[in-house]
């Protein structure tokens, strides 16, 4: 048992999960990949501000509703130990669209106003916090704009709740037909969680496999609430796990730490390119290091808000590179 998960189910228990078990895994485009959201631990109770979950949308994915007027960039508005955060750079750099090929190599995506890989650089992951809670609160309430935890339409039953903070679709540029070797970069801050059936690759970054609802613990079985963060390439067919529980940084009294890994992933030109971040009990943690009584929020250098703090958490992919595979 991990040290992570080991301080959640600590804080789980302190406060009562509030949870119910026996749901499989869930389906996001055709793949058993998606499922749990972010711990109960901090929520008493389970879903944050639910009233029965708001109207889904009809088939596939529930959309997600953009933030309130005035949450645009999600930088932290409350006042935490080591200065205030508040405005700062929006969160999200803009992006704009990308185009045809490399004059010096036509089988190299232009960069475009996006920069090198088109709308893939610079997408970002947000789970925001919509209510500032006392300093020190562990509970992030991750929730649409009309406060309520929705309805998971993903999960056949449904009768779950689950908010998809992030769901959004990009297009690789680059030659139909010809598969390119694409340097990522992942930064960010977020909370970590197992996946199974796939390959561990480094410290927190996990190729392939399923995102479970339900785990075995010496305790018996156990519904996952943490947010699940993913990365899905239609062709050549993968996903990554992003926020894989590979133990965190020696210190750390949180349950949330800093991601910043490099990969090189293999996309087709013209291939879609599927960002989620879901909570299941639309309750995520808070960034903060510690939950002592006193916030000190973790910050991530050269990504937006920084030097702001962000209000919750997130994940920004930038292309580091991009070269044909053959």
């Amino acid at each position: 048992m991990s040290y992570s998960r080991t301080l959640i189910l600590a804080v789980s228990a302190a406060v009562g999960s509030g949870c119910s078990s026996g749901a499989p895994a869930r389906t996001v485009n055709g793949a058993s990949t998606t499922s749990g959201g972010s711990t109960s631990g901090p929520h008493s109770g389970g879903s944050a501000s639910t009233s029965g979950g708001a109207s889904p949308t009809s088939g596939g994915l529930p959309s997600v509703k953009p933030p309130a007027s005035g949450e645009s960039g999600g930088a932290v508005n409350m006042a935490f130990s080591g200065g205030a955060a508040s405005g700062g750079t929006p969160a999200v750099p803009p992006t704009g669209a990308a185009g045809g090929s490399s004059p010096t190599n036509p089988m190299i995506p232009a960069a475009g106003n996006s920069g090198l890989g088109g709308e893939l650089n610079g997408l970002r992951w947000e789970a925001l916090c919509r209510e500032n809670l006392p300093p020190g609160s562990a509970a992030c309430p991750n929730v649409p704009a009309d406060g309520m935890c929705p309805t998971d339409k993903a999960d056949p039953s449904g009768d779950r709740q689950g908010y998809y903070s992030t769901d959004t679709t990009v297009t690789f540029p680059g030659t139909p037909g010809v598969v390119y070797n694409v340097g990522i970069r992942v930064r960010g801050v977020v909370e970590f969680r197992d996946y199974q059936n796939g390959q561990h690759d480094g410290e927190h970054f996990y190729v392939g496999g399923t995102a479970p609802d339900i785990v075995q613990t010496a305790e018996g079985s156990e519904e996952v609430h943490l947010n699940l963060y993913s990365l899905e390439i239609s062709a050549p067919h993968q996903i990554y796990f992003l926020n894989h529980d590979g133990g965190l940084p020696t210190g750390t009294n949180s349950p949330v730490g800093i991601v910043d890994q490099t990969k090189t992933i293999q996309i087709e030109g013209g291939a879609t390119v599927h960002a989620v971040a879901f909570d299941r009990n639309c309750n995520a943690y808070m960034n903060c290091d510690s939950y002592d009584g006193v916030c000190k929020p973790l910050l991530v250098p050269g990504v937006a808000p920084y030097p702001a703090a962000f209000s919750g958490q997130f994940l920004q992919l930038d292309v580091t590179s991009v070269t044909p595979k053959n």
